[in-house]
């Protein structure tokens, strides 16, 4: 923090979290840690250095087009395509123009704020998280529903419950029926 400072006031930090700092992910407990442990470094240094003219966010960057993500994208695209609403994966250049935006002047009035960039994916993995304890690309808006209590196509077994995510039914919060 010297280097900010010295350099006078109205100086911004942008820390690199992942999605994965803001909600859980099956088989990466060390990743998400230390992302949640970004998002929380944030959150109190924001506090800490705001009097000094320092402001602290983070960008959370969801499933973007980098060589980190070249694995999933080939073994899980589809699936992680569908679940994204707008449909895509992000791309690099995205992620820097939040980091741009935060360290310019029209950021002038956020700090503390950890920045899901994730095409609203998040939302809907939150969602599905209601239903099951984890992430689904399944939504009822693409499958027919089961009226025998048997999974739909796409659920593991013991999956009882949809929920419609927010972005695709315009609702402000989950809507969870059974089937």
């Amino acid at each position: 923090m010297k280097f900010c400072r010295c350099r006078g006031r109205g100086r911004a930090i942008v820390n690199t979290a992942s999605i994965a700092g803001l909600i859980g992910l099956r088989r990466a407990t060390a990743y998400v840690a230390a992302k949640h442990g970004v998002v929380g470094l944030t959150k109190t240094a924001a506090m800490e250095y705001a009097d000094q003219g320092i402001r602290v966010n983070a960008v959370c960057p969801g499933f973007i087009t980098t060589r980190m993500t070249a694995a999933a994208r080939e073994q899980q695209g589809d699936q992680i395509v569908a679940a994204t609403p707008l449909g895509r994966f992000g791309e690099p250049s995205e992620i820097a123009e939040m980091v741009v935006w935060l360290c310019s002047d029209r950021a002038s009035y956020v700090t503390g704020v950890a920045y899901a960039v994730d095409g609203g994916g998040r939302r809907c993995r939150d969602a599905d998280t209601v239903r099951h304890g984890r992430a689904c690309s399944d939504h009822p808006k693409r499958h027919g529903a089961a009226t025998d209590g048997r999974a739909r196509p796409g659920h593991d077994e013991g999956c009882r419950y949809t929920v419609r995510c927010p972005a695709s039914t315009r609702s402000s919060s989950p809507q969870i029926r059974s089937i």
